[in-house]
């Protein structure tokens, strides 16, 4: 969703419900985006990449003007009343879940050198394309939906094979393993990836589902 900084700190508005409930000008809370006493908005946050990668001030959520905007990947919390929201996030981090809009520049939070913190830095991408790939991958998990709802056999594998190689980790992920459980008349199709060398960073999870 797409949403704007009100003036109570950790509360926004959803300005573009992207997916989900959410419909425009409801409030959400999150008070793990609240930001720290002192915070300083990205206007001040170093700007040369051997300061930024050093961590410090940017390690921190920034201090933002009401009415800026951000986009947030949350998911309901049930253990909370309905307008109080937890991350989207495999590991639940709520840094991870949101990205930050200042003058028309994405920011994320990245680990930009390993070992080295995670800090707020500028993000290559635009609103737009962000806003594209949301609907592309929405369109991928209701398309794997279908396919893993088909019978055992060589059409559920062969549906499961266009995303074997994706760029998404978690569609990948569930390809392999629904694969495992596509019977034996997906074997040929195992097969024919495991023999072509495109599908070759894959080969263990191939053979396994092979097994």
């Amino acid at each position: 969703m797409l949403v704007e900084v009100t003036p109570k700190p950790g509360v926004f508005r959803v300005m573009e419900p992207w997916k989900g409930v959410s419909k425009a000008g409801h409030l959400v809370t999150v008070s793990e985006l609240q930001p720290p006493t002192g915070a300083m908005q990205i206007v001040a946050y170093p700007r040369e990449f051997d300061d930024i990668v050093k961590g410090g001030l940017n390690e921190q959520i920034s201090a933002q003007r009401v009415g800026s905007q951000m986009v947030l990947f949350l998911k309901e919390s049930p253990e909370a009343s309905s307008d109080h929201w937890k991350s989207a996030d495999l590991l639940g981090e709520m840094k991870a879940s949101a990205v930050w809009i200042d003058v028309g520049q994405l920011y994320a939070f990245r680990q930009l050198v390993n070992p080295g913190p995670s800090v707020l830095a500028p993000w290559d991408m635009s609103l737009d394309k962000m806003r594209d790939r949301v609907s592309e991958i929405d369109r991928i998990e209701l398309d794997l939906v279908k396919v893993t709802a088909i019978e055992a056999g060589a059409a559920r594998a062969e549906g499961l094979k266009l995303y074997v190689r994706s760029d998404i980790l978690e569609a990948r992920q569930l390809a392999l393993s629904e694969l495992g459980k596509s019977g034996p008349k997906a074997l040929p199709t195992i097969r024919e990836m495991l023999a072509d060398p495109a599908f070759a960073d894959e080969g263990a999870e191939l053979v396994k589902a092979f097994a």
